[in-house]
């Protein structure tokens, strides 16, 4: 018996039933620029490419395209065979932008289980965006970085709240925008997990401080004081709110 599941969001249906990729086999097998050396863990294959579309009026649309072919993880509810590495982040990805935490925008996903498990995660490509790194690298102007740092600590407190974490903090994965920076989004979600305890999403900020060479002093404190007030921490007591901002501040 085959199972299958295919999903393609109605805003982006014309421009993938224009190409011929309105189908599973159709999506599966498409022709992308692979961007990366392919995954072979997991006992499986897992490649990342850029699908570039021509619309109705002729400009060119650019998509990522995940592919995978049994790179699965267990979960609570597929404990033995697992799921697909895309689909859960899908799943997280549904999860995170309900919440009002911006991520991608994802265009078209699918599953079929026969034999092999095969999985895709096609989404919108952030043409208009940028890592922080290379904004924090243009040098912005204090305010504008005062904002942008505690807009970013407010939603990453969000996602702890909703009791995700993203597993791969980088500066790399964590995109603004070119027409306003204030408007962050959050990519490559393939590591998130959910977490249980107050301070179960502490090692993402963890990871953004220790790798993001651009921050300064007052680019954590920012951070930190908009991350405390939306996050579970704010629930602590205020000695332990301290205490957790402290432990914070000290990595380098």
């Amino acid at each position: 018996m085959v199972e299958k599941l295919f999903y393609l969001d109605e805003y982006y249906a014309e421009i993938f039933t224009k190409n011929g990729l309105d189908t599973f086999e159709a999506v599966w097998n498409a022709q992308a620029d692979i961007v990366d050396n392919p995954n072979l863990g997991r006992g499986g294959h897992s490649d990342v490419g850029i699908l570039r579309l021509p619309s109705s009026d002729g400009v060119e649309q650019n998509f990522y395209l995940k592919r995978q072919a049994n790179h699965n993880c267990r979960t609570v509810s597929h404990p033995f065979r697992g799921i697909p590495l895309a689909i859960r982040e899908w799943q997280y990805i549904q999860k995170l932008n309900n919440a009002g935490v911006p991520t991608m925008d994802v265009a078209c996903v699918g599953r079929v289980l026969c034999g092999e498990d095969r999985g895709f995660l096609v989404t919108k490509a952030l043409d208009r965006y940028q890592s922080i790194g290379d904004w924090l690298s243009g040098e912005p102007e204090l305010q504008q970085r005062k904002s942008v740092m505690q807009t970013l600590g407010r939603l990453i407190g969000c996602m702890h709240g909703k009791g995700v974490k993203h597993g791969s903090l980088y500066v790399k994965h964590v995109f603004v925008s070119m027409e306003g920076p204030l408007d962050i989004r959050l990519i490559d979600l393939e590591k998130s997990k959910q977490v249980l305890s107050k301070k179960g999403g502490l090692r993402d900020i963890e990871t953004f401080f220790k790798r993001s060479s651009q921050l300064i002093l007052e680019d954590k404190e920012n951070f930190l004081e908009t991350y405390v007030e939306a996050s579970p921490i704010s629930t602590m007591s205020l000695t332990s709110q301290e205490k957790v901002v402290s432990q914070m501040m000290a990595v380098e």
